[in-house]
Formats: structure tokens, C-alpha cells, sequence
């Protein structure tokens, strides 16, 4: 049996109602104020029972057939407490060297970065790392999330050969808010990460 988890940052487009009308068994975890990303991520996160999560932003796509070759992936490598597919829109492909990585089988990196966007995590291991530091509201999240993995000595691992989608900033609808907001994040973020580490 698998349980899905919706979190909703107090959104007011109908979407619950719809999901809850067309998937009934989804469960849903209404919030009454946004959040942010990390912190709303966690609230499922803490609900996990079985080995594995796999975490997916609303503005990312994955079929069957990609989860059932990541949890394979998974099965064949018990350090690595990340696994996750090439982000077709995000512009990450390991093969290519966009960022440091290490080929560790064909089509499979150890890789120093992984999108908070999909990726499935090994409950175990992520427990030990702890899951997104909820001070991010929004934006390198998952880079420090990447760093504690590191730092704890387990993997993080692109199956460059299960292809998924992604298209930042399709999660809400564009409005001057949102677009004040990010830039807002992004810059606190930034700042935040900074002194975090350095």
C-alpha cells in the first residue's frame, strides 16, 4: 500500500476540492497560511512509514516506469539517501558535467547537488541528515540539504538515464505578489546559506 500526501500552502484556486473529489484515498494536509516549500515538505515527510518518499513539486512530472527504475537504482546502492532522475526544463544533466560529479555505473552519477524538486529519499539515511531546514522559505533548500548529505558521507545519485520533467515557477499562478515574494526568498536565501556555512 502507498499513501500520498498533499501539502496545500493555503491555496484558494479549488484545487483541494478537486483532488479530493477525483482522489479520495489522497491525503491532504490543508495549511491555513503559506509556509514555504521546506517546512510544507516536511509535514509529509514526518508522516512516512515505509523505506522509501518519493517528494515531487506540483510542476513536476514522472511516469511508473521512471519511480519503478529509481527505486531499482535505490535497491543497488544502500549509501546513497538520494536517488533521482535527469530534470528535463532544469537544465542539470551529470553526463554533461554541469556540476561536480562522478560516474559510478553507466548512466549513474554521484553527483554534489540534487533538485528538492524529485527525488526519491531513503527514510533511513534522511532521518539521520534531517529533513529541509524550514528557516527557507523558498530556494536553496535543497542546496543545503545537499550539503548535510554530504556531510553525513552518503550518496546522492542521478539515474541520467530516467528522464523527468520540470518547469520552475509553475507551481502557483504569476502574480506581482509571487514575483516580489520569490525575489524576496531568493535573496534571503542566499544571504542565509551564506552565513550558514561560511
Amino acid at each position: 500500500v502507498t499513501d500520498c500526501w498533499i501539502v496545500d500552502n493555503a491555496s484558494e484556486d479549488g484545487t483541494l476540492a478537486l483532488v479530493a473529489h477525483q482522489f479520495p484515498a489522497v491525503k491532504i494536509i490543508r495549511n491555513q497560511q503559506n509556509k514555504g516549500f521546506g517546512a510544507a515538505c516536511n509535514q509529509a515527510l514526518v508522516q512516512v512509514m515505509s523505506e522509501f518518499a518519493l517528494l515531487m513539486n506540483p510542476d513536476a512530472t514522472i511516469n511508473t516506469e521512471g519511480i519503478d527504475r529509481l527505486l531499482a537504482c535505490a535497491a543497488n546502492y544502500p549509501k546513497a539517501a538520494l536517488i533521482a532522475p535527469r530534470l528535463a526544463g532544469n537544465g542539470f544533466d551529470p553526463s554533461t558535467h554541469d556540476f561536480p560529479s562522478t560516474r559510478v555505473a553507466p548512466n549513474i552519477y554521484d553527483v554534489s547537488f540534487i533538485s528538492g524538486a524529485l527525488a526519491v529519499w531513503r527514510m533511513e539515511l534522511m532521518r539521520h541528515v534531517g529533513f529541509f531546514d524550514p528557516r527557507f522559505f523558498l530556494f536553496y533548500e535543497d542546496d543545503d540539504l545537499s550539503i548535510r548529505v554530504h556531510r553525513h558521507g552518503y550518496q546522492m545519485l542521478i539515474c541520467s538515464d530516467v528522464m523527468a520533467s520540470h518547469v520552475p515557477g509553475n507551481s502557483c499562478a504569476p502574480s506581482a505578489y509571487i514575483d516580489a515574494l520569490k525575489l524576496q526568498s531568493s535573496t534571503w536565501s542566499a544571504l542565509y546559506i551564506q552565513r550558514k556555512y561560511h
